[in-house]
């Protein structure tokens, strides 16, 4: 079992070991993540409550006082002891000293009941999880303290637990001192950002106080009884939303979506969802808040996709808009206004700017060079240039980037360049062009950044985008283009160019803003004193946000607020690649809604995954196990579990807390830790963090229900019982509500739902109607409250389910993939003639006319049934079309990979050429060489690897040698070598390719005839026979043929002969070769290792082959 943190792999390791009834769920989770746990004892706890039966008792107490205050005081004492380098006389080692002391006696104290374990188990050789957990985090100190004869307690307990049980004594063999002293040390100083600090309260059995100090705000248990939630409710909001002097304004964008296709799950977790979660946050806080975002445009990418489509651009927005709308509205995406940048606003906004730039000197005019087509009399963007990469080859690269290599492209350097509209061949011409004096402003956004960054909430990625181009020093940047679509410019003699599309996006924020609230646009935009700007965006867009945009409003002088926080994530990759727009690769928005799976389960994997300090991964296997995991097993299930038992047991009514014991005050004051760390990490946008501290919440609700028993108690005929029972439930109950507020932002149809369930704000909706999101988590559920019937919140998602998703969105791409493979996609495999592309649009447009009919009143049954079958019939012909795909895609990438293989084989040997009996000799040398080096002692791995590497290049020229040999002399007869001493085929002549080039283009030819029974059947019957593990009578048959064929042959035929004669056959392609290869030299490994495969037998077998040879 491995983990990033030492400290974590030792505890779930002992855990597995001692409880080998539970390790395979531990198993299953660690490979595939953790289920969200910020504390490892929790998870522990969690693995235990789930997966045995009768769960242990297990003291909570002792857990946290390992959490909070042991852990913390030997991650003090290993930090003292090296900052003091000896030093017996550090102050800061002589108090560390002390409270690790003071830790170990309090262990000796609970150690006085039994001298092996902290928690006696009916089976006393069981250690118990207190065991575990303590004697874990004790290891890089247990040879100081036990050397004090104060605490033999805990050398004896360490000693019986290693002799009791071998996992103990294997961990401590294997302990690793540095790697776990540094995890604890960072583990310690991450908390203590977070605003702890080494306590030294002990438990209550020790110190009569309570671990920690309780984070409640409340002096006394009947305040939290008698707490209450009246006059909570959010401030009522209405449109138009604007600023109010004296609160807090949070104006939040999500970078402008292109319409140039649907939105996929990168492009939604990159920008509006993230942003999503904090504007929900915001309203749930009470913060006067504005979320605004909307389609961009204009610029080249709408002018191309019209291209495609046969329309004029206008339409593609119009289309666009809608489907972007429609994606965001599925997946609950609660903007207070969502726009468009085709506006009137638009354009006279940005002139405005423009105008202000220009009159204050920022605008200086500059002549570039670009491709024209004189055919189309047009300036062409880099979109509507194709032609040759200038790095790989690739002959459809764009001009802006290849799709084969990915590199960025100058259209201006692609070879044999043509135009996207006419195919004519463009040429340069100069075109004068406007350009934005950034250099100009370089110091006072510098000055202006360095104070948002400080006081502001900037991920890394933008911090370090943005400090790279301050400290790279800034340049002109173009903001015009010779298009037309899109905003003009207004000044002669510009004004048949309109601006680039990066120059008056970011703009589109201000204008959606004007159409959201009209004139009144300034309260929010040139207010800053008032108003803070979150930006929300992928990382490719940060440059254009935290240099260019504030660049433009700092130089309009016109009194703009520039951007206070910067929001923004790594990509986003889906399964294996990347999603592509222009490639249809990865699961797209309406994908997404068809599949049948509710729009909170994406955003919650979305949000699981959130790519926010490094790349990372959409899985739908791993999609599949955290919501079976996080949302059915511990979510779901405590949530269900205490809504069912108040439903059934007490007639569906809150039942009155008159007093908490410990128990109900723990779970109180962890829960209210939970929700505190919650509000401090979304304050700071840490959206993973926060949604684990949801999960925590209702994992310590499951644990205090299983360790409370409320169901044990219901049945007892004790009033007091049942009376207690019913207070455990009214405490789960109130656990239930602020787990539902503090999901809302994050699932906000499952947040509904639980309050519908608890009959709590019927009329409530995102804006309006829900209470506020309190500071620490008081009652808010009061005694004789009725709830309505519960029903579990999410259903496990089958593996056959998955895969079959898995399969449909797999990812098929269109036409030719870059390399020129045909890429097996929806545009050459249908179904009745429809691409799948064409059926998953197909299903879109007819599930929208199936919801229309349904909500229509009155309904028409019938209609609605036609169209229904209409409907299951394309899904039909969608799931036949992509079995269709991936099987093409599976014999092209065959194909490929043959391909492949037989261009390696041909062209990167550096031994092509040689004659068969030099390879046999190199062989010899080498293969002496590599068993002089392996019997060597010690052996040098590294040198043995090398050598080995050579031996198997030099068997496979051998193979190809031996098969050339055999074929040429035995339909030609030897021809005379060429200058150069290789040896000619008939009919070629010393100007012609070599042989080398020759048998490349035939592996090409015949790689894609390896999947024909003749070809399977000839390889099969070359392999072992006509390589170097030929028989000795085989070779000599070989020889005699050779002889018989030499005394035929009079005379070497002439290079002139007019006899055409392919040297090479189809069967005896380099990828039969290559194929051959794999199994012949499968055992060659380096280091001389065994091998990787087949049995010992056939290893024994081949190596009486090569001693017959000898």
């Amino acid at each position: 079992m491995t983990s990033s943190c030492p400290l974590h792999a030792v505890k779930l390791g002992l855990l597995s070991d001692i409880f080998p009834e539970i390790r395979s769920e531990i198993e299953a989770t660690q490979l595939n993540g953790l289920p969200g746990l910020t504390s490892t004892n929790a998870l522990c706890l969690w693995y235990l409550y789930n997966g045995l039966k009768g769960s242990p008792s297990v003291s909570e107490d002792r857990l946290l006082w390992e959490h909070n205050i042991l852990k913390p005081s030997v991650a003090r004492f290993i930090s003292c002891s090296k900052s003091a380098k000896g030093n017996p006389d550090d102050a800061s080692l002589k108090e560390a000293k002390s409270l690790l002391e003071d830790q170990s006696r309090y262990l000796c104290s609970e150690l006085s009941n039994s001298d092996f374990s902290l928690a006696l188990q009916q089976d006393e050789t069981l250690p118990a999880l207190e065991d575990i957990i303590v004697w874990s985090t004790l290891q890089p100190v247990l040879n100081y303290i036990t050397t004090n004869p104060e605490f033999e307690a805990i050398e004896r307990w360490s000693s019986k637990l290693c002799s009791k049980h071998a996992a103990f004594e294997k961990t401590k063999i294997n302990f690793k001192p540095k790697q776990f002293e540094e995890a604890l040390i960072k583990e310690h100083e991450r908390w203590e950002k977070l605003g702890g600090s080494c306590q030294t309260k002990l438990p209550s059995k020790v110190s009569k106080k309570n671990s920690g100090e309780r984070s409640s705000s409340f002096t006394s248990n009947q305040d939290w009884i008698n707490s209450s939630f009246e006059g909570q409710q959010r401030p009522t909001r209405l449109a138009p939303l604007l600023p109010v002097k004296g609160k807090r304004n949070v104006l939040i964008t999500s970078a402008l979506p292109y319409v140039n296709n649907i939105p996929h799950l990168g492009n939604i977790i990159g920008c509006v969802l993230s942003a999503d979660v904090y504007s929900r946050f915001c309203r749930g806080m009470g913060y006067n808040s504005l979320y605004i975002c909307g389609t961009d445009e204009y610029g080249t990418a709408t002018e191309t996709k019209a291209l495609e489509e046969g329309v004029n651009p206008k339409d593609i927005c119009d289309k666009y808009f809608v489907i972007h709308r429609d994606v965001y509205q599925w997946f609950n995406i609660s903007f207070d206004f969502f726009g468009r940048t085709t506006t009137k606003y638009q354009t006279k906004i940005s002139q405005d700017i423009f105008w202000k730039l220009d009159r204050n000197g920022f605008l200086v005019e500059e002549s570039m060079e670009q491709l024209k087509c004189v055919a189309c009399d047009r300036f062409l963007a880099d979109r509507f240039v194709e032609g040759e990469c200038p790095f790989c080859g690739y002959a459809d690269a764009r001009g802006d980037q290849c799709d084969a290599c990915g590199k960025l492209i100058d259209a201006s350097n692609l070879k044999n360049p043509r135009c996207k509209i006419c195919s004519a061949t463009p040429r340069l011409e100069s075109s004068n062009h406007l350009f934005l004096n950034l250099p100009m402003l370089e110091q006072e956004l510098g000055e202006t950044l360095q104070t948002r960054m400080s006081k502001g909430v900037w991920t890394d990625s933008a911090t370090n985008i943005t400090n790279a181009w301050l400290r790279d020093g800034l340049k002109n940047r173009c903001i015009t283009r010779d298009l037309k679509w899109g905003t003009p410019v207004p000044k002669e003699p510009f004004t048949d160019k309109v601006f680039y599309v990066w120059f008056d996006a970011p703009i589109g924020y201000i204008s959606i803003t004007a159409n959201y609230c009209g004139d009144k646009w300034t309260q929010w935009w040139k207010n800053p004193n008032e108003v803070e700007m979150f930006n929300f965006m992928a990382k490719d867009n940060v440059p254009f946000h935290s240099v260019i945009f504030p660049c433009t409003l700092l130089g309009a002088k016109d009194g703009y607020g520039i951007v206070d926080s910067l929001v923004s994530v790594e990509y986003l990759n889906y399964e294996e690649g990347k999603f592509s727009k222009s490639r249809n690769v990865g699961v797209f928005g309406n994908n997404a809604r068809d599949s049948g799976i509710p729009a909170d389960v994406f955003r919650f994997y979305l949000l699981f995954v959130r790519p926010e300090s490094q790349d990372s991964t959409f899985s739908w296997v791993d999609f599949a196990i955290k919501s079976n995991t996080e949302l059915l097993n511990n979510l779901g299930n405590f949530i269900n579990r205490a809504l069912s038992f108040c439903f059934n047991s007490f007639k569906a009514e809150v039942q009155e807390i008159s007093s908490l014991e410990k128990a109900d005050e723990d779970v109180i004051d962890n829960v209210n830790k939970e929700l505190q760390s919650y509000i401090e990490c979304m304050e700071k946008v840490r959206i993973r963090d926060a949604l684990s501290k949801i999960l925590n919440v209702s994992r310590w609700g499951n644990g205090y229900i299983q360790s409370t028993q409320p169901w044990v108690l219901n049945k007892s005929s004790e009033p007091e019982n049942k009376a207690r029972a019913g207070a455990i439930n009214a405490i789960c109950v109130n656990i239930v509500h602020i787990c539902a507020q503090m999901l809302e932002p994050f699932m906000p149809q499952t947040a509904f739902e639980i309050f519908n369930q608890m009959g709590l704000y019927a009329s409530s909706d995102d804006q309006n109607g829900l209470p506020l999101l309190p500071k620490s988590f008081i009652r808010t559920i009061p005694t004789g409250h009725k709830i309505n019937k519960p029903v579990p919140l999410f259903k496990k998602l089958e593996e056959s389910e998955v895969m079959k998703l898995k399969e449909m969105y797999g990812g098929a791409q269109q036409g030719k993939s870059p390399g020129g493979n045909t890429g097996g996609g929806a545009a050459l495999v249908g179904v009745n003639g429809k691409s799948v592309q064409e059926l998953q649009s197909a299903i879109t447009e007819q599930g929208d006319i199936v919801r229309k009919l349904k909500a229509a009143k009155p309904p028409d049954k019938k209609k609605i049934s036609e169209e229904v079958e209409i409907l299951k019939k394309l899904k039909s012909d969608f799931e036949k079309a992509s079995n269709e795909v991936k099987e093409a895609s599976k014999e092209n990438n065959a194909q490929a990979a043959n391909q492949n293989k037989a261009e390696d084989c041909m062209l990167k040997c550096p031994y092509a050429g040689m004659s068969e009996e030099t390879l046999k000799n190199m062989c010899t040398e080498q293969g002496n060489k590599v068993r002089a080096l392996k019997a060597a002692k010690p052996q040098n791995k590294a040198e043995i690897s090398a050598q080995v590497e050579i031996l198997k290049q030099l068997k496979t020229q051998l193979v190809v040698a031996m098969k050339e040999e055999k074929e040429r002399t035995a339909t030609y007869g030897t021809g005379p070598p060429d200058q150069n001493g290789k040896q000619l085929i008939d009919g070629d002549t010393p100007g012609d390719k070599d042989v080398k080039t020759n048998v490349t283009e035939t592996a090409k030819q015949s790689s894609h005839q390896s999947k024909s029974p003749t070809a399977k059947s000839a390889a099969k019957e070359e392999r072992e026979p006509e390589v170097l593990k030929a028989t000795v009578d085989e070779q000599n048959k070989v020889a005699e043929a050779k002889k018989e064929e030499a005394k035929r042959v009079e005379a070497p035929l002439s290079p002139g002969s007019n006899e055409k004669k392919d040297p090479l056959s189809p069967e005896s392609s380099c990828s039969q070769s290559a194929s051959a290869l794999e199994t012949s030299f499968s055992s060659t490994t380096s280091g001389g290792s065994s091998a990787t495969s087949g049995t010992e037998g056939s290893a024994k077998k081949k190596k009486k082959h090569r001693n017959k040879k000898k």
